[in-house]
């Protein structure tokens, strides 16, 4: 079942060969979230960027078939949306966002150095060991995406 998407966008007025940036938000959120603070400042620095509500969220339609909704109607969104875009843009999804992007990576097999997935372990996680910090991660699209405790996937 395809419906009308959300997808807000803010396109960069510096002259650049960046990619465009896709934004993927989790769940019972919609792309508002990263209209908040993330997309002026990521088209500040060059890029064009893009924020989708899934199907069900924000102002997309589906919300009445959102029980029935699957992982993979959700990287249907993505891919259908990433395809509309001028180039094939640098994915950032955060928590179920980032699941999502993952499972969009194993269908297009994108598996490559320009991709960067964190978690952040469940509070129940207490007696396993620690990840080492990792405060940002550099891409050859020339970003920088840093994180705090929410999980995270970039991918281009």
């Amino acid at each position: 079942m395809s419906c009308e998407l959300e997808v807000i966008e803010r396109k960069s007025t510096l002259p650049t060969n960046r990619p465009p940036l896709l934004f993927v938000h989790g769940l019972g959120h919609g792309a508002w979230c990263w209209a908040e603070h993330f997309l002026d400042y990521f088209a500040g620095q060059g890029f064009d960027a893009y924020a989708l509500s899934l199907r069900g969220h924000g102002n997309s339609g589906g919300r009445d078939a959102l029980r029935w909704t699957s992982i993979a109607d959700y990287v249907d969104d993505v891919e259908r949306t990433a395809a509309e875009l001028p180039r094939a843009p640098v994915v950032v999804g955060h928590s179920l966002g980032g699941m999502v992007v993952q499972h969009y990576l194993q269908r297009h097999a994108l598996i490559s150095d320009n991709y960067f997935c964190r978690s952040a372990r469940p509070r129940s996680a207490a007696s396993f060991p620690r990840p080492e910090p990792c405060e940002t991660a550099r891409f050859p699209c020339g970003g920088r995406v840093g994180h705090g405790r929410a999980g995270a996937a970039i991918a281009r």
